[in-house]
C-alpha cells in the first residue's frame, strides 16, 4: 500500500524576522557611531555626501545576499523532508528520503551556552550583547548525515521564546522524532533539549 505523502507540515522561514536578526546588532553600532561623529563635529549634523550612499548601498547588497542564504523552508512529509529556498536567486530546492539519512541535528540556541564559564551575570550579559553585532540573535541551521554532510540554515524559524507563534524549531524537532530515529541537538546536555528528547521518544522501529 502507498503511503500518502499530501501530509505534509511546513516550516518557514520568515524573512522579515531574519533581516532585524541581522541588522539589529549594527544599527545599535550605526548610531553610537553617528553620536560619537556628532559629538566629535560640535553637535552639527555633517553635510550630506553622495558618496554615504555607497556603503548604504553595498550593505544592502550584502543583507540581501546573507538573507538568501540564511532563509529556507523545511517541509515535513511522511516519507522525506524538503528544503526550500523562495528567495529570488537562490531559489533552490533539496529533497531526502528518510530512508537515505543517517543523523538529523538541529543548532541550539547558542545564545544559551554563550560564556556559560563566566560567574558574573553581568559580564556574560554584556558578552552576548556584543556578540549579537557579530552573530544574529538567530542564528540557527539544521544538518544531515547521509553519504555526505548537508547544513542548512533557518534563520527565520522562530525558537520557543516569548509569545512565538509556531510552528517553531522545537515543533520541527519533534516531528522529525516521529519519522527517524537519530534526530539530535548539538546541546543535548541541557536539561531542556533532554527533556525534549524524553518526551519525544520515535515510535520507528
Amino acid at each position: 500500500m502507498a503511503i500518502d505523502d499530501s501530509n505534509k507540515r511546513v516550516f518557514r522561514s520568515h524573512v522579515g524576522r531574519t533581516i532585524f536578526g541581522l541588522i539589529g546588532g549594527h544599527v545599535l553600532a550605526l548610531l553610537f557611531a553617528a553620536a560619537v561623529i556628532w559629538i566629535v563635529n560640535r553637535f552639527q549634523i555633517p553635510k550630506l555626501e553622495a558618496w554615504y550612499f555607497f556603503p548604504f548601498i553595498t550593505y544592502a547588497a550584502g543583507v540581501y545576499v546573507l538573507t538568501g542564504i540564511v532563509n529556507n523552508d523545511i517541509v515535513v512529509f511522511e516519507t522525506k523532508i524538503e528544503i526550500v529556498n523562495r528567495i529570488p536567486f537562490f531559489r533552490k530546492r533539496t529533497l531526502f528520503q528518510y530512508s537515505e539519512i543517517k543523523e538529523i541535528t538541529l543548532r541550539h540556541d547558542w545564545t544559551e551556552t554563550l560564556g556559560s564559564k563566566i560567574k558574573s551575570r553581568r559580564y556574560r550579559y554584556v558578552l552576548k550583547e556584543l556578540a549579537q553585532i557579530v552573530i544574529p540573535y538567530n542564528f540557527k541551521w539544521i544538518r544531515f548525515v547521509t553519504v555526505r554532510e548537508f547544513k542548512f540554515y533557518c534563520f527565520g524559524i522562530d525558537y520557543d521564546y516569548y509569545d512565538n507563534k509556531g510552528p517553531l524549531f522545537e515543533d520541527l524537532y519533534k516531528e522529525l522524532r516521529k519519522k527517524h530515529k537519530f534526530v539530535m541537538w548539538t546541546n543535548e546536555g541541557s536539561p531542556f533539549y533532554a527533556r525534549l528528547k524524553k518526551l519525544t521518544e520515535p515510535t520507528v522501529p
